[in-house]
């Protein structure tokens, strides 16, 4: 056993009314999630999850390998579709499950790190957080990300505060299972190793306590250099560097929520009330940490270098993404890549106002907060997705028709076809210039090869190349109407006798 490296708040026992609390919230959330798990069809990442898991298991570590991702995600999920099946539910339940079991870290920690009523306002607002459900709805990495975020932070300081090798051991476990995850995560090892940089610790007991938290870092190093050359070719076309509007509007969303589902009607009131809620809890915060006297408890040390450990990791990652585009196109642009970032954000939110001594103050803001999380996650609930599910079900009732074929601007929607099982013959078009010539070519052979429908499918598009060219340039083609689904649009084109 090690000296600790500081002296932690002790924590009390659970209480009957907590317990029942906590045990409301994640049911609640678990109920949520079960219920709507396929509320909505699978979006393009969610089919190019789909395509990975259905491949070998070393064809798949190297397909995802070289598409800048790490394996481990995906290999879990392959083990558990072969059980499961491929589904959307049953894509998305191994994240429904960390998304609860995030829930309940975010709890832990901040109960251990903070006080009992700061985890269970954490865990509330975490419940209501549109970005916690709608990653929890995604069959994809990201809540698994902050789920191991909170993980790797609570061992850490397990760590600090008993000096006991069992947690060390434990952080070292939970951090490589992250980084194997996603790199991203090594913000938090970061976050770690600057708050033990803090005066006043003796550089020996520091360098103890930091090896378990750099020597996984250390290890990955090579991989992480490759990673960031990896980033740059896979980005290069079609990213764009962000600019600061961009980190400033995906850090809002890692504490409200994508206020973006709102609509164009509403978007605006809520990014509003968003940025004064985050302007008086940054307020709030600077008060009780500067000024004890204002807050209804005297903060110890332990919660001041907890709350200050809170920040690193909610800090670094937009910063990282940030300064990242300056090197290479932005795929990090995306509050997406912000998760380590909202795994903790509604610790820092509690934080705020739970230990405010003015009672109508504190229930105001936290109740404000609880109310535009839901509202957001509200809109995120009632969108009805990209549509591609319904796009597909439309298009697999055209098949009576006669002959038809689909034309399909985006590579990842292809995909869609086989996963719902639409059989009509599929044309990607190029991807890079939409080539009038090279359209042309493709309309006129399907013209000669007797096709009597002809559908543009056209996915996150707006003025397309390609539509232009179909309704304006071809002759031997007229348009007749347009099916909209989500971000879909289906473009129907009648096919007449082509010219040679």
């Amino acid at each position: 056993m090690t000296v600790p490296l500081l002296q932690g708040r002790r924590t009390s026992p659970v209480t009957v009314n907590e317990g029942l609390a906590i045990a409301a919230i994640l049911a609640a959330s678990g109920a949520l999630r079960a219920l709507c798990i396929d509320w909505q069809g699978l979006w393009n990442n969610e089919l190019i999850t789909w395509r990975a898991v259905g491949q070998d298991w070393g064809v798949l570590i190297r397909e995802r390998v070289s598409r800048n991702h790490m394996p481990l995600y995906f290999l879990m999920l392959k083990a558990w579709t072969m059980i499961a099946g491929s589904s959307e539910a049953a894509l998305r339940a191994p994240s429904a499950v960390f998304g609860v079991a995030g829930l309940g870290l975010l709890w832990i920690v901040g109960r251990t790190m903070l006080s009992p009523a700061t985890g269970l306002a954490a865990a509330g607002l975490g419940a209501l957080h549109q970005q916690w459900v709608a990653m929890s709805f995604d069959a994809r990495m990201y809540v698994h990300v902050m789920a191991f975020s909170l993980a790797g932070v609570w061992t850490a300081w397990r760590w600090f505060t008993t000096g006991r090798q069992r947690h060390a051991v434990a952080h070292g476990a939970v951090m490589v299972a992250g980084l194997a995850t996603h790199l991203l995560l090594v913000t938090v090892p970061v976050a770690l190793l600057l708050t033990m940089l803090r005066r006043g610790r003796p550089w020996r007991l520091c360098l103890r306590h930091a090896v378990p938290v750099a020597v996984p870092v250390l290890l990955l190093i090579p991989l992480m250099w490759w990673w960031s050359q990896v980033q740059y070719k896979v980005g290069r076309d079609d990213w764009q560097v962000p600019s600061g509007g961009r980190l400033i509007r995906n850090s809002l969303v890692t504490v409200f929520g994508d206020y973006e589902v709102a609509g164009a009607d509403g978007k605006d009131a809520v990014r509003a009330a968003g940025y004064v809620l985050v302007a008086l809890s940054a307020a709030a915060t600077i008060t009780w940490r500067r000024r004890r006297m204002w807050g209804r408890e005297r903060l110890d040390e332990g919660q001041r270098v907890a709350h200050g450990l809170l920040l690193w990791v909610a800090v670094l990652p937009p910063l990282t993404g940030y300064l990242a585009g300056f090197r290479t196109p932005s795929a990090l642009d995306s509050a997406r890549y912000l998760a380590v970032t909202t795994s903790v954000t509604p610790l820092l939110l509690a934080a705020a106002w739970v230990a405010f001594s003015l009672a109508w103050a504190r229930w105001a803001a936290l109740g404000l907060s609880a109310a535009l999380l839901a509202v957001h996650t509200g809109f995120h609930l009632e969108d009805e997705g990209d549509g591609l599910r319904e796009a597909m079900e439309w298009l697999r009732g055209r098949t009576f028709e006669g002959r038809v074929a689909v034309a399909c601007s985006s590579d990842a929607a292809v995909l869609a076809f086989p996963y719902y099982g639409v059989t009509m013959p599929v044309v990607p078009l190029p991807r890079a210039e939409r080539d009038p010539d090279v359209i042309r070519a493709i309309c006129r052979e399907a013209a000669k090869a007797g096709t009597e429908r002809l559908y543009l499918f056209r996915y996150r598009a707006g003025d397309s190349p390609a539509l232009e060219v179909m309704r304006e340039e071809t002759p031997w083609l007229e348009h007749l109407d347009t099916e909209r689904f989500g971000l879909c649009r289906i473009n129907a084109f009648e096919v007449r006798e082509a010219g040679p």
